[in-house]
């Protein structure tokens, strides 16, 4: 496998987490945690007590839901009243599959399928992450189905600053940009993918007047 990020910190934006984790036996995902009130807008706070629940639960279990269980179980032991946005890729070579797993995470993560020719939202997803979930007989934490992976198939996900969720003003989104990229570069690779991404997004946000900076770090990981 091989990995490309990009990172651009926003220092009025509200602090996010995501990054790479290294789980044993070959496997590793890309992990995403932030932090919103009920309208979705970002909320500032320790993110490393969810994030080592949900690694530990990862590493022994590999199950991307059941680790996005245990971190907001973590959380309501405490006095956690707002929503925990999670997004997780898991991938395991040895049986050449990626299982996603997304709570708030709206058009965060991306398959760009060699073989479909086009990028593809590879997950469903859940409504960000809040106490009442863990009573309700819902399902709140099942994972999307594994995605077989194929030579030249390749994965992207985004932050909340890039996606434009939960930002004020009238900037865009950077999605549609980001789409236009992956269809128009299929195979190449994830370095010269996700550059051309952070530039078409900037791209974009200076032509728009109105706005401020993004809500968060703009950040964009790609694994082929």
């Amino acid at each position: 496998f091989e990995m490309s990020v990009i990172e651009q910190k926003i220092p009025e934006g509200t602090p996010d987490r995501f990054t790479h984790v290294e789980l044993g036996d070959e496997r590793f995902a890309l992990v995403y945690l932030r932090f919103v009130d009920a309208k979705g807008a970002p909320v500032a706070g320790d993110l490393d007590t969810p994030f080592q629940d949900l690694r530990q639960s990862l590493e022994s279990d590999s199950d991307p839901g059941l680790a996005a269980n245990v971190a907001l179980d973590g959380l309501c032991r405490g006095s956690f009243a707002n929503r925990l946005e999670v997004a997780i890729l898991m991938f395991e070579p040895r049986h050449m599959t990626m299982t996603a797993y997304n709570a708030g995470c709206r058009d965060a993560v991306w398959w760009v399928s060699h073989e479909e020719g086009r990028s593809i939202c590879p997950s469903s997803y859940h409504d960000a992450l809040e106490r009442k979930m863990l009573r309700e007989a819902r399902d709140h934490f099942s994972n999307s189905s594994p995605v077989h992976l194929a030579a030249g198939d390749l994965f992207v996900a985004v932050s909340a600053g890039f996606a434009g969720r939960g930002g004020s003003g009238r900037w865009p989104s950077g999605i549609s940009s980001l789409t236009d990229v992956l269809n128009e570069h299929l195979g190449e690779d994830p370095l010269r993918v996700v550059t051309l991404a952070k530039n078409a997004f900037w791209a974009k946000r200076n032509n728009w007047t109105d706005g401020g900076a993004p809500c968060g770090d703009v950040k964009i990981a790609g694994v082929r």
